[in-house]
C-alpha cells in the first residue's frame, strides 16, 4: 500500500471534538488520486459520538471506479450491495459542472474511544485513463454539513432553449401515430394469414412477446380489421387453433407448464391460453359471433394428441382412460398451469406479479370452459388482487397428490428462467395436473404465510416495495392500465375493475414524487428516477423517468385512464373518486409535461413507441386528448392539466413554458410527502429537495437509513443514523462477506478480508400482529426485520418522525417526540400536513400509523443525547445473570434497570457502566427477570432499551463447592450431572445431540438439539478446555451457546456416537451459498482423528474477529490447530460440556478461562 500521508488542515475550531462544530476534521486533497488503488491519510474522530465520514467528487467526472472505504485497516461494509456501501458505487457523470459530497458511517465499534483513525480509500474496477479524482475529506458528528459557503460549480441551466431537446415537427408526431395503428392491423393481418395457411401453426404466447394476447386484444378493439360477425367468428377460430396446438405440446411434453419460453417458469407458460378466452369472452358468447352452444360443442369435439404416456407426456385420454375431448384436454392444461403458477411464488412485488397473474389467467380459462375446477369469481378475485398487490401476500398455496400427502415443491428465488429446477413433484404430479389444495379444519386453503398475513405488495401510499422502496422494479405496475381494460365491461369484475384504477392511479401518484429534474447525457432537461434509495438497483443519477420510465413509453397509457373516465362521467361521480380525479389529472399533466420537455417522441421515436403497440390499443386517441380534445369536456374546459412532477425544478423552464403547462410554481414550494410502510420521505422546501429511506437495506435493525440530498449547487448522498423503539425476540449477526450482505461472496469463497463490522449485532423488530417470518432463503433479508415501531432522524432542518404501529400489527401505540432542547418556539411546522403542532413540555404526540417531517428554525441543531441502547440479552448463570448489550452512541457510561415483570416498576440496580455487560450477583434461581439499559452521557440519558427476559430455572447439578456451574436439559427430560472440582460427570438416556438440518432451507430450518448442558457464563475472550472420556454415547464434548433454547447458535468440540471428533457450528447463516455447500450448520470436513487418539480438546474464543479456534491434543500439553471457524456471537454466552444419550460422560481437567 502507499504509504503516503496528505497533509491534515484542521478546521478553525476551539476543540477539534466540539460538538458545536460542523467538522472534526477537514482533509484537503485537491483532486488526488489512488495510488496503486490505495488513498491513505489519517483523519480525526470523536470518541463517544457517531462519526460521519464526507468525500466531496466532481460531478463531472466519467469514471467506474467504485470507491471502498478501510478504516484502520479493516473494510467498511460491502464491495457491491448492503446498508454500508462503498462510498461511491462508479457514479459516472452523476451530476455536470457540480460538486457531489457521498457521506458514510464509521462504525461506532471502530471509532470508539479514539481520536484519530487511519482511513484508506481503495478503488475497484474502472479503467486507469478515468480514474476518480477526491477533492476534500469531512469527519464530522452531524450527518448535515453546509457546503454552499465552499466553492461549487454551477449546472448548466441559465440558457434554457439550449437545454431543450431538439423538437420535431407535429406532421412527423402525425405520421408516427398513424403508423402505430397501421402496424397494429397489419401485425392482426399477418398473424390471421399464418394462421389460415397452416392447420399446425402457432403464434408466441412467450412472456413479452405476447402474440397471441396481442391478436386477442386487438380483435377486441372497434377498430380492429375483423369487422364483420364472420371475421370476428374466423379470428376466434384462430384462437382456438393456436390454444388446440399448444395443448397437443403440453400432452406430448408436460414440463412445457413449467419452463416453456423465456421465464416460464413465473406463473407457467400456458397461463397466456387461459388469458386470451377471458379476452375474447364476449364475443364467444355473442350468439351472432359464436354463441354458448355452439362453443360448448365445438369443447364437447373428440380431442386428438397423439401421444402416450410417458414420463413427460400424457396419453390422449381422459381423467378417466376414456376418449378425450377439447374440454378435457384444455382443461387438464389449463389446471396444470393453475396449481403450478399458485405453488411456485416469490416474496417480491415484480415475481410475485408475474407468477401469481398466470393462476388467475388460468383459472379464468378453467372458468369460460365450464371446468369443475374453477372455484369461482371470489376466489379469482382474491387472486388478482394479491398479484396486483391491493390484497396481502398469503405465500405459495399449499398443494397434496391424490392420496393427501403434502407435495415437496421447494423451489429457489435464485435459480429462474433456464437455470430453474423443478423436484419430482413439481414434474410428475403439478405439471400433469394431478394436484389438488390442502385445506384447513375450516376448508380454506393452506398458505406458505412467508410474512405472516398483512404484507401487501403496494404501500398504502401507491409505491412498490419488496423490503422497502424500489425505483427500477417499481415500475411493474406500468402493466396496471393493461389490467384495467381487460377486466373492463366483464360481468362480474366491476368492483375488481374499480379497485385496478384506483391502484392504477394511486400508484402513479406516488411514483411522481420519486421523479426530479435533472439533464440526460445531451445536456438536455429531463425528468430522472429517484435510484440513490432503490434497494434492488441503486444508481447515481436515475434513469430517466417521467410518470414511468421513458424507454417504456407507457406514460400516455395512464393518461389514457382520464380520458376513459371523462367519457363516462357517471360511472366515476361519486365522492370516493375525487381524489382519484385528480391523480387521472396528474398523469396527463405528467405525460403534456414529458411533452414540453420533448423528451417522449424523441427517446422513443418509431421503434421506442412502436414497441409498445402490442399493449396500448388507444396511444394515438390519447395523444389527441391530451394536446386537443380534453378541451372538450366540461369538467375540464382546457386542454392543460395543470400538473407537473412535485420535485419539479421550475428554474429548468422558462416563464412561457410554466405559462404553457398552467402551471403554478408556489403550488410545489413546500411540502412532504410520505409512505409509512417503505419507511420513506419525498419533501421540497423551496430550492432544497430530500428523498429518504430511513431503514435501507437494513437486514434486521442496524440503525440506520439513506438521504439523497439536492441543493441548488450541489447534492449530498448521506447514510444517516436512525434512533429507534422496537420489540424483539431473535437477531442477526453479520456474517463475514466483503461483496454483499444477501448471499456468500462467490469471489471470496477461499480468501477472507478484515471486516468493520463482522459479528455486529441486528436485532431482528417483531410485530406480535405479524408473527414470525417463515421466508426461504436469507431469514433476515425481509420488509419486518428492520420496521421498527417508533423511529426518528435528524438532518440539518428537518427532523423525520415515524410511528409504523397499527391494531393488525397488534402494536397499535402514540409516541412523544423530544424536540432538540435549544428550539424554543411553542409551535412547530409539519410538512407533511401542513399544519402547525403545539408543542407542550418540548415534545408532540405522534399518533399510530402516522408520520412527520418536522421544520426547525435553524439548519444545525447538535442533539447530544445519546442514542437508545437498540439491544440487550440477558443469560441465566447459577445465582446469577449476566446482561449484555450493544453500544450506544454517545453514551459515557450506562444505568441498568431490573423488574421482576415485564411491565412492572424497573429499579435501577447499577449506574456508571463503563463497557457493555454487566453480571447481576443478586438474581436468584427459580425466578424471572427483566433487564433494560439506557445510555448516559455528561447532560442526558436515553429513552430505556428494550426489556431483555431471563428465566433462572433451578438446576439439578450435584456441587462439591459453591461453582458457578450449572445444568441445563436442552431439548430433554432426564439426566444428571455432578461437578467435583475439575471434573464434571454427565448422566443421561436421553437426547440425540446436535439437530440435523439446513438453515438456508425452510423445510429443514427449525433445528432441535438435545443434550443435558453444563454450563457456566463467560464474556469476551474465552478457552475452555477439557479431557474427554466420552464413554457410549451419541454426542459429548465441548461447547459455546448463546442461549438454552433448543434452536439457537453454537459451536461445539467434541465427538460423534463412534468417537470419531466433530467440529462444528451453527450461525443460522441462511443467505445463499454460491457453491451449494450446507453452511449452518457447518461441520469441518476431513477430521479422521478419534477421541482415543485425542481426549484432550480445546476450543479458543477471539470475540474481536469472532473467529474460535479448535484444537486436540493427544497429551493436554501439545496441542494441535485444527481450524478456525467464523462464530459470531453477543459478548456474553454459556461455556461449557454437553453430553446426549451418555450413560457416563466424563470431563476432566475442565478449565475456563
Amino acid at each position: 500500500m502507499n504509504k503516503y500521508k496528505f497533509t491534515v488542515f484542521l478546521l478553525a475550531i476551539a476543540s477539534c471534538f466540539c460538538v458545536q462544530a460542523q467538522h472534526t476534521d477537514l482533509v484537503v486533497l485537491d483532486g488526488r488520486e489512488t495510488d496503486n488503488g490505495n488513498l491513505m491519510f489519517n483523519i480525526k474522530v470523536n470518541p463517544l459520538f457517531q462519526n460521519y465520514f464526507t468525500l466531496k467528487f466532481w460531478g463531472s467526472d466519467r469514471s467506474n471506479e467504485v470507491n471502498v472505504v478501510w478504516i484502520d485497516g479493516k473494510q467498511i461494509g460491502y464491495q457491491r450491495h448492503g446498508d454500508y456501501a462503498p462510498i461511491n458505487r462508479g457514479y459516472s457523470n452523476p451530476l455536470p459542472d457540480r460538486f457531489y459530497y457521498s457521506t458514510i458511517m464509521l462504525p461506532l465499534s471502530t471509532t470508539k474511544g479514539k481520536e484519530s483513525v487511519k482511513i484508506t480509500i481503495q478503488s475497484l474496477g474502472g479503467r486507469e485513463s478515468e480514474k476518480r479524482k477526491f477533492y476534500q475529506a469531512y469527519s464530522h458528528i452531524n450527518p448535515y454539513i453546509d457546503f454552499s459557503n465552499e466553492k461549487q460549480g454551477e449546472s448548466n441551466i441559465r440558457n434554457k432553449t439550449a437545454i431543450l431537446a431538439e423538437d420535431i415537427p407535429e406532421s412527423e408526431k402525425q405520421k408516427l401515430m398513424r403508423l402505430y395503428r397501421q402496424k397494429q392491423i397489419e401485425d392482426f393481418n399477418t398473424f390471421s394469414i399464418r394462421l389460415d395457411k397452416n392447420p399446425d401453426e402457432k403464434i408466441s404466447i412467450e412472456k413479452y412477446k405476447d402474440d397471441l394476447r396481442f391478436y386477442a386484444s386487438v380483435l377486441v378493439q372497434p377498430w380492429s380489421p375483423a369487422q364483420t360477425n364472420v371475421e370476428k367468428a374466423k379470428a376466434l377460430s384462430h384462437i382456438f387453433q393456436v390454444i388446440d396446438n399448444y395443448v397437443k405440446d403440453y400432452y406430448a411434453d408436460t414440463r412445457l407448464v413449467v419452463h416453456g419460453g423465456h421465464q416460464g417458469d413465473w406463473g407457467g407458460f400456458l397461463s397466456a391460453l387461459g388469458d386470451v378466452l377471458y379476452i375474447v369472452e364476449a364475443f364467444i358468447w355473442d350468439e351472432s359471433i359464436l354463441g354458448k352452444s355452439a362453443f360448448n360443442r365445438f369443447l364437447n369435439e373428440s380431442f386428438v394428441t397423439n401421444t402416450v404416456e410417458c414420463e413427460f407426456s400424457l396419453a390422449g385420454v381422459d381423467w378417466k382412460g376414456n376418449e378425450l375431448n377439447r374440454k378435457e384436454a384444455w382443461e387438464r392444461a389449463l389446471k396444470a398451469n393453475f396449481d403450478f403458477a399458485r405453488a411456485r411464488l416469490s416474496y417480491i412485488y415484480n415475481q410475485v406479479y408475474y407468477t401469481y397473474e398466470g393462476a388467475w389467467k388460468a383459472h379464468e380459462g378453467l372458468r369460460i370452459i365450464g371446468s369443475e375446477f374453477y372455484e369461482g369469481k371470489t376466489r379469482s378475485h382474491q387472486i388478482l388482487r394479491t398479484a396486483l398487490g391491493i390484497s396481502p401476500f398469503l405465500g405459495e398455496e399449499v398443494l397434496l397428490s391424490a392420496d393427501g400427502r403434502e407435495l415437496d415443491l421447494y423451489h429457489s428465488l435464485f435459480y429462474h428462467d433456464r437455470q430453474a429446477f423443478f423436484t419430482d413433484d413439481f414434474l410428475q404430479i403439478v405439471a400433469k395436473g394431478k394436484a389438488k389444495s390442502k385445506l384447513d379444519a375450516s376448508g380454506n386453503i393452506v398458505r406458505r404465510l412467508p410474512y405472516g398475513k398483512h404484507y401487501t405488495g403496494i404501500t398504502s401510499a401507491g409505491l412498490t416495495r419488496e423490503n422497502g422502496y424500489v425505483g427500477n422494479y417499481g415500475e411493474t405496475p406500468n402493466y396496471l392500465p393493461e389490467w384495467f381494460y381487460r377486466t373492463l365491461n366483464h360481468p362480474g369484475d366491476e368492483a375488481l375493475n374499480d379497485d385496478i384504477l384506483k391502484l392504477a392511479l394511486l400508484n402513479l401518484h406516488a411514483r411522481s414524487f420519486t421523479r426530479y429534474t435533472s439533464l440526460d447525457d445531451k445536456g438536455k432537461r429531463i425528468m430522472r428516477m429517484q435510484q440513490v434509495l432503490d434497494e434492488r438497483n441503486d444508481a447515481y443519477p436515475g434513469m430517466y423517468a417521467y410518470a414511468t420510465r421513458v424507454s417504456t413509453a407507457k406514460s400516455m397509457h395512464y393518461a389514457s385512464l382520464e380520458q376513459y373516465m371523462a367519457v363516462h362521467p357517471d360511472r366515476y361521480s361519486s365522492p370516493q373518486w375525487g381524489k382519484y380525479w385528480d391523480y387521472a389529472a396528474e398523469a396527463v399533466g405528467f405525460a403534456q409535461q414529458q411533452l414540453v420537455d420533448r423528451q417522449f417522441f424523441q427517446r422513443n421515436y418509431r421503434a421506442g413507441i412502436l414497441n409498445v403497440s402490442k399493449y396500448d390499443f388507444f396511444l394515438p386517441e390519447t395523444y389527441e386528448y391530451i394536446t386537443s380534445k380534453r378541451a372538450e369536456y366540461n369538467r375540464f374546459k382546457q386542454m392543460e392539466a395543470g400538473k407537473v412532477h412535485p420535485l419539479t425544478d421550475f428554474d429548468y423552464y422558462t416563464q412561457d413554458e410554466i405559462n404553457k403547462m398552467k402551471v403554478r410554481p408556489s403550488d410545489y414550494k413546500q411540502f412532504a410527502w410520505v409512505d409509512i410502510d417503505n419507511i420513506m420521505v419525498c419533501m421540497k422546501d423551496e430550492t432544497t429537495v430530500i428523498s429518504g429511506v430511513f431503514n435501507m437495506l437494513n437486514r434486521a435493525f442496524a440503525g440506520n437509513g439513506k438521504i439523497h440530498a439536492q441543493y441548488k449547487n450541489y447534492d449530498q448522498i448521506v447514510q444517516i443514523a436512525t434512533r429507534a423503539k422496537f420489540q424483539y425476540q431473535d437477531y442477526y449477526l453479520r456474517m463475514n462477506s466483503p461483496d454483499v450482505d444477501f448471499m456468500t461472496d462467490i469471489n471470496y469463497i477461499f480468501r477472507s478480508v478484515p471486516l468493520a463490522l463482522s459479528g455486529e449485532i441486528c436485532p431482528i423488530t417483531y410485530q406480535p400482529g405479524v408473527g414470525k417470518i417463515i421466508r426461504e432463503n436469507f431469514e433476515v433479508d425481509n420488509p419486518y426485520s428492520a420496521y421498527p415501531d417508533y423511529l426518528e432522524a435528524q438532518y440539518g432542518a428537518y427532523l423525520f418522525v415515524f410511528n409504523t404501529t397499527r391494531p393488525e400489527y397488534g402494536n397499535e401505540q402514540t409516541f412523544e417526540v423530544e424536540l432538540p432542547e435549544a428550539y424554543k418556539k411553542n409551535q412547530i411546522l409539519d410538512m407533511v400536513s401542513g399544519k402547525m403542532l403545539s408543542i407542550k413540555k418540548g415534545k408532540i404526540i405522534i399518533p399510530p400509523y402516522s408520520a412527520f417531517v418536522l421544520k426547525l428554525d435553524k439548519d444545525f441543531y447538535v442533539n447530544t443525547k445519546p442514542y437508545p441502547v437498540d439491544f440487550v440479552t440477558a443469560l441465566a448463570g447459577n445465582n446469577r445473570a449476566a446482561i449484555n448489550w450493544k453500544p450506544a452512541s454517545g453514551a459515557k457510561s450506562y444505568i441498568l434497570k431490573r423488574s421482576l415483570e415485564e411491565n412492572g416498576n424497573y429499579e435501577i440496580i447499577a449506574r456508571d457502566i463503563e463497557n457493555d455487560h454487566f453480571v447481576d450477583e443478586n438474581a436468584k434461581n427459580g425466578i424471572s427477570l427483566y433487564y433494560k439499559v439506557v445510555a448516559v452521557n455528561n447532560k442526558e440519558q436515553s429513552w430505556d432499551s428494550y426489556r431483555a427476559k431471563v428465566e433462572l430455572n433451578n438446576p439439578t447439578i450435584q456441587l462439591n463447592t459453591s461453582s458457578r456451574w450449572r445444568d441445563d436439559k436442552i431439548g430433554i427430560n432426564r439426566g444428571t450431572a455432578r461437578v467435583e472440582d475439575a471434573k464434571i460427570s454427565i448422566n443421561t438416556d436421553d437426547g440425540k445431540g446436535l439437530g440435523e438440518g439446513d438453515d438456508y432451507m425452510i423445510s429443514s430450518r427449525n433445528i432441535e438439539d438435545s443434550f443435558l448442558f453444563v454450563n457456566t457464563l463467560i464474556y469476551g475472550d474465552t478457552e475452555i478446555s477439557a479431557k474427554l472420556i466420552p464413554g457410549n454415547c451419541q454426542m459429548s464434548g465441548l461447547m459455546l451457546r448463546d442461549r438454552l433454547s433448543t434452536d439457537t447458535r453454537y459451536i461445539f468440540l467434541g465427538c460423534d456416537k463412534f468417537g470419531n471428533i466433530l467440529f462444528q457450528n451453527r450461525t443460522k447463516d441462511s443467505r445463499r451459498e454460491y457453491t451449494n455447500h450446507k453452511i449452518s450448520p457447518f461441520t469441518y470436513p476431513v477430521i479422521t482423528q478419534t477421541i482415543a487418539q485425542y481426549p484432550w480438546l480445546k476450543l479458543v474464543r477471539n470475540a474481536g474477529n469472532h473467529l474460535i479456534t479448535g484444537y486436540m491434543s493427544k497429551d493436554g500439553q501439545n496441542w494441535e490447530k485444527i481450524a478456525d471457524l467464523f462464530t459470531p456471537f453477543p459478548g456474553s454466552v454459556y461455556a461449557g460440556v454437553g453430553a446426549a444419550n451418555a450413560p457416563n460422560a466424563v470431563f476432566e481437567e475442565v478449565s475456563v478461562k
